[in-house]
């Protein structure tokens, strides 16, 4: 146990804190633990975030193509109520509404009405 550098006098024996050490090893189990555990925390914590974000960009991604879904389904029902709406404005020769049409809407209409219904 001779430090480098320093010169001891003879007969002066060790420090208190010297002593202390001699006897003891500095590995501490219960700190090596902790440092385990406080790594496997921190790795978790990571692994907990990650797996969130990518939840959440799932999510964004779900809620997109319902949006991309719902304004596909808007965009054919208003062409299909613009090629009714030509249709309703169609005359006979005489200039009357040709009542096809209406007829047909209103017959779409009642069977769609059963099939809710569960007829």
């Amino acid at each position: 146990m001779k430090e480098s550098g320093v010169k001891r006098r003879v007969g002066a024996g060790l420090s208190l804190d010297k002593y202390a050490k001699a006897g003891f090893s500095s590995y501490d189990k219960r700190k090596v633990i902790q440092k385990q555990m406080a790594l496997k925390a921190k790795q978790f914590n990571k692994y907990k975030r990650l797996k969130k974000r990518l939840e959440a960009a799932e999510g964004q991604l779900a809620r997109e193509r319902a949006i991309a879904e719902r304004k596909k389904q808007a965009e054919e029902k208003k062409r299909q109520r613009s090629h009714q709406k030509h249709d309703f404005f169609r005359k006979t020769k005489r200039g009357q509404p040709v009542m096809k049409y209406r007829v047909d809407k209103i017959l779409e209409q009642l069977q769609q009405e059963r099939k809710a219904a569960g007829c």
